[in-house]
């Protein structure tokens, strides 16, 4: 039935699937997108591949010792850095969010606090001038 009535809604507007494509992969174009990060392919190259790069030199140096005791406290301290990164991105997110409703709580505040402010008059000129464009004198 939902789809029905999404049907109706689409032929009452004049909309057509044709308005509506569904996304596709082929449909983006990856060459304009790519040359945003043409100038800065170097930071990128290093971002992705430094961790795995890292990962790699360690598990081969304790690979070739044949060391189990230095295998188990690499792979410690790798759960141990996934862990702070874990609880970094955590409190980062948190703080973010904590952040960015405080300034819409402030922006709200402001503006109910300068609405608070103006005259009576204000609001009765402002009302008068709203109902006179929506319903004209003749």
């Amino acid at each position: 039935m939902t789809e029905r009535v999404q049907d109706n809604r689409s032929e009452r507007f004049g909309a057509t699937d044709e308005d509506n494509p569904r996304f596709s992969l082929t449909a983006v174009k990856w060459g304009r997108l790519f040359g945003y990060l043409k100038p800065y392919w170097g930071r990128m190259t290093l971002a992705i591949l430094a961790f795995p790069a890292l990962i790699v030199r360690l598990l081969d140096s304790v690979t070739r010792s044949h060391e189990l005791s230095s295998l188990n406290m690499l792979a410690g301290v790798l759960i141990g850095v996934f862990l702070c990164q874990a609880a970094f991105n955590f409190l980062q997110s948190y703080l973010l969010a904590f952040i960015g409703e405080r300034i819409v709580l402030d922006l709200r505040t402001s503006l109910y606090g300068h609405l608070q402010e103006l005259s009576l008059d204000f609001y009765a000129f402002r009302r008068w001038v709203i109902w006179s464009r929506d319903f004209p004198v003749m």
